[in-house]
């Protein structure tokens, strides 16, 4: 990997550079614009905008919100007191709050928030690709994007997968800039890892992503020897800290215990496992939504039995009942997920991993229609795009080795972890911007288009070099 070029401009230089670009702005006017017309047809004819929340996990993301908002508490509870909840984390309620705070309680107003956080996501998108590769294959990813109906149609759930996807993609535009830019650079570096330290309390699962960013840093380190990338990783390190600390100082102080975010991992992990043994199917239908709801009622009135049991006769208690329960069922989940994965072979293991990847980047049930002719038109456009993903991985398989990584680095990610984690085909949405990178460059190869535009900035072996140009 070679030292990379890098402009001579500031922190704020390039940031105006890249922002303030007339091209650039243009661009965001296009996507604002295609933004526009989706959300009047989803939220308008198809009558979406004023339907009540939807989710699964959508009411229990509004209590906390409108809790934190009424009484300062992040509970689950109806009424008080008001005791703590330590199942999900801060990143996505603290959205919902500051959004109801601001323009009001409606679902309309969360799906249109969501809608200009999908634009912003494009945008972003643009900006990072462009510093990639040839700017006609950035628009086109961008525009990808805004499109993509999963993407679309996620935005009118309450649910976390908009936030997330767009703080995955400033993190990794930020570590381009980094890795491009030499003045201030560890501005950047810092502001990478603040993305990924809200990202993580966003979505938990993406709580390890940072590890494989701060290999990628040290591997740079090795093949370009400097200090500065290790000034560079503790940035990143301090911006992550800076963003995760305070939760996990909440989450010590109301259970006595360390947990960096939440305490749902021993219930993904219950149910991941389950998965394999085919007690649940990973299509998650309702009837599996059915068991999976039973078995988290069951334990959790167990575990109110037995908290009570230890807190009678005394006066007062460090930890709150509530969180009490919440720690015993999720030791239980993890103990019991470990004895079904004790009793379940290897190869029955590695035998489903092939049908789990492909159901965690398949399209999901994730518009309001789950059959039809709709849901069949989706299918046949995500069939189109990874088709173009194909193409584009061989047309661009000589771009820089770096770029690639970049690119890969959060959907590889997302598919290991969820090969130990339960999924669901949202949960690789963070991930599925930077494939639409090479669906972009696959659809610029099939139209024939040779001259694809001005290269991106900083790029040496941009794909203009490519053999077979």
């Amino acid at each position: 990997m070679d030292r990379p070029d890098r402009p001579t401009q500031s922190l704020d230089g390039q940031l105006i550079q890249d922002g303030g670009d007339h091209r650039n702005v243009w661009l965001a006017l296009v996507l604002a614009a295609i933004i526009g017309l989706e959300g009047f047809i989803v939220l308008g004819p198809l009558g979406i905008g004023h339907m009540p929340i939807l989710g699964g996990d959508g009411p229990r993301y509004h209590i906390l919100a409108a809790n934190l908002l009424d009484h300062g508490a992040f509970s689950f509870a109806y009424s008080a007191p008001y005791e703590p909840d330590i199942f999900r984390s801060l990143g996505y309620p603290g959205f919902l709050a500051a959004t109801y705070a601001l323009f009001g309680r409606s679902t309309l107003i969360v799906r249109i928030a969501q809608l200009i956080v999908l634009w912003l996501t494009g945008w972003v998108l643009y900006l990072l690709v462009s510093r990639l590769t040839r700017r006609s294959v950035a628009m086109t990813a961008s525009i990808l994007c805004v499109s993509y109906q999963p993407f679309v149609f996620t935005t009118i759930f309450h649910l976390p997968e908009s936030l997330a996807t767009l703080l995955t993609v400033l993190m990794v535009y930020l570590i381009v800039l980094t890795i491009q830019c030499e003045q201030r650079n560890l501005a950047f570096a810092g502001g990478a890892g603040m993305m990924a330290g809200i990202g993580a309390l966003v979505r938990p699962s993406m709580l390890l992503l940072p590890a494989l960013v701060v290999a990628f840093i040290l591997g740079a380190k090795l093949v370009s020897p400097s200090k500065r990338w290790l000034k560079i990783g503790a940035m990143y390190v301090l911006g992550i800290i800076v963003c995760v600390l305070p939760w996990t100082t909440r989450n010590y102080v109301v259970s006595k215990q360390f947990i960096p975010l939440a305490t749902g991992s021993g219930w993904s992990f219950y149910v991941s496992v389950q998965q394999y043994r085919r007690e649940i199917s990973y299509r998650l239908l309702h009837s599996d939504w059915d068991l999976i709801k039973k078995d988290y009622v069951d334990r959790h009135q167990l575990a109110k039995n037995e908290v009570e049991s230890i807190l009678a006769g005394r006066t007062e208690s460090e930890v709150s009942a509530s969180v009490q329960q919440e720690l015993i069922v999720d030791r239980g989940h993890r103990v019991d997920g470990l004895l079904k994965l004790a009793k379940t072979s290897t190869s029955t293991i590695v035998a489903d991993i092939p049908e789990r990847i492909l159901h965690l980047w398949s399209t999901g049930n994730l518009s309001l229609w789950s059959s039809g002719p709709y849901h069949r038109t989706v299918q046949v456009l995500h069939f189109a795009i990874t088709s173009l993903v194909l193409l584009g991985l061989w047309r661009s398989r000589h771009l820089e080795l770096r770029w690639h990584i970049l690119l890969w680095l959060v959907p590889l990610y997302l598919t290991v972890i969820h090969i130990v984690f339960h999924m669901e085909p949202r949960y690789s949405f963070p991930g599925r911007p930077f494939l639409l990178v090479y669906a972009a460059i696959g659809l610029s190869t099939l139209l024939g288009i040779k001259n694809l535009g001005k290269a991106g900035r900083g790029n040496a072996d941009d794909l203009a070099h490519t053999k077979g140009k």
